[in-house]
């Protein structure tokens, strides 16, 4: 849903009722969208009511009323619970953008500082081994930070919703209201213990570890996906003697000897192993992710030239 956003005079003025034009046609009224935003967080309307501290049968007015403008359903209940539709999904992240977009707007216009944390999405792997110094320096320049969690299409997910201001993923497709900038290119490494029998190798492929016992991600997972495809291109077979998704997980089992883990260079090896580049998987780029639209700021405009610098 295309849209723009002109704030308005405050909404105590008399007779004022703050919109949200929609292709010049439609209208959106402010508080309507702000009770739809906190709806879509909670997805029940007691507890949005109460952090409204509205009433229930006026909030679901509200949403009915929006729900009429946009023409289409919000929300749909699924079981005993409340489920947005795609047009809810969208209209709540486009709420999220334009609440953030006036209160930068109104912060400006009265000289204050904008306070809202920025907040960064990224994979547990990117934060520790990639975003370090960038988190660092950003923090110490007296920027406010919020660290997401979330892994490659997840926090892709958060940018789209406009829960995350911007994300750090391993990804290539990407919507198309998003913009994405490579941020680093990484291969993959083999963790063994120091005393295995290929950790004095230089390099390493799926061959040389047939029938070695792995530690890999579950079946379906990205990473797992493109093992099994190396493995089976090389004509060797994948031994998965332990499932496991998190990089540190995986290679302190290696340094426990439950097996040799395949994970990004960019990890640290723990005491008591090596790690031997591996041959047979594509590199990963990193990516920077945010919206094509999102508000234009000198804090968010630093965090990308330090993820950037840093990376």
């Amino acid at each position: 849903m295309a849209a723009s956003y002109a704030p308005g005079p405050p909404a105590r003025t008399i007779g004022f009722r703050p919109t949200i034009v929609l292709r010049y046609r439609w209208t959106v009224n402010y508080e309507h969208l702000r009770s739809f935003v906190a709806f879509a967080e909670r997805r029940n309307f007691t507890h949005a009511a109460r952090d409204l501290h509205l009433s229930q049968p006026a909030l679901h007015v509200q949403i009915r009323k929006l729900t009429d403008e946009v023409g289409r359903p919000l929300y749909v209940r699924v079981g005993r619970g409340l489920q947005l539709t795609a047009e809810g999904e969208r209209l709540a992240a486009f709420g999220r953008d334009a609440l953030a977009r006036g209160r930068a707007v109104l912060a400006e216009l009265r000289g204050e500082r904008d306070d809202r944390p920025l907040v960064l999405a990224a994979g547990r792997g990117a934060f520790l081994y990639l975003l370090g110094p960038a988190v660092r320096r950003f923090g110490r320049a007296g920027g406010r930070l919020r660290l997401v969690v979330a892994g490659g299409d997840d926090a892709i997910a958060a940018v789209v919703a406009a829960r995350a201001d911007v994300a750090v993923a391993a990804i290539d497709a990407l919507p198309r209201e998003l913009l994405a900038q490579p941020v680093r290119v990484t291969g993959h490494v083999v963790v063994l213990p120091r005393e295995h029998a290929l950790a004095r190798r230089r390099r390493l492929g799926a061959a040389e570890l047939d029938g070695e016992p792995v530690i890999a991600p579950a079946p379906g997972a990205r990473h797992r996906t493109a093992l099994d495809a190396a493995f089976a291109a090389a004509g060797a077979r994948l031994d998965v003697a332990v499932e496991a998704g998190d990089w540190d997980l995986m290679m302190h089992l290696c340094g426990l000897g439950a097996g040799v883990a395949i994970v990004n260079e960019l990890c640290r090896p723990p005491a008591g192993t090596v790690a031997v580049p591996f041959d047979g998987l594509a590199p990963v780029t990193y990516r920077l992710v945010r919206r094509a639209d999102a508000v234009a700021g000198a804090a968010l405009d630093r965090l990308t030239a330090l993820i950037r610098a840093g990376a």
